[in-house]
């Protein structure tokens, strides 16, 4: 059986798709700078959506791409280390705190669950996080699509 078949789809597609982004060109920019950012556009979310929740949804669009964008910036230029990875979580669990402030239920207890098992994943070394950011912009598309 040949090595390649092991591997289960999903995973096989997210590095498909993971190998065709780190073959554009990324800024040289510091991953944390980046992440820092992410936080920082979460509060603009806050701050917009109870005014113009079109615009606080491309907002939203936003912080997402740039969860991303520190990760393939950290790939591409060769600077994945330990710290980078927990200020990465760090800042995405920050990020999801500040966004649903906004939104109590289900979310926040849906972003407990996540802060909980953000701890049992740097415990156990597996990565097992629910992607409450995404999950929420699908969720919230419709409404926003007007």
């Amino acid at each position: 059986m040949a090595k390649h078949s092991k591997i289960k789809p999903v995973e096989r597609a997210r590095g498909k798709i993971e190998s065709a982004l780190l073959k554009m060109p990324l800024p040289n920019a510091n991953p944390n700078a980046v992440s820092g950012l992410s936080i920082l556009m979460s509060l603009l979310f806050v701050l917009v959506f109870r005014y113009n929740p079109p615009a606080s949804f491309a907002i939203l669009f936003l912080v997402l791409a740039l969860d991303l964008l520190d990760g393939l910036i950290a790939k591409k230029h060769y600077m994945p280390t330990e710290e980078g990875y927990i200020v990465d979580v760090a800042s995405d669990r920050l990020s999801e705190g500040i966004i649903f402030s906004v939104f109590f239920t289900p979310w926040f207890y849906l972003f407990a669950l996540n802060n909980i098992l953000t701890l049992w994943s740097f415990s156990s070394r597996k990565h097992v996080i629910l992607p409450l950011r995404h999950a929420f912009l699908l969720y919230f598309l419709p409404a926003f699509v007007v």
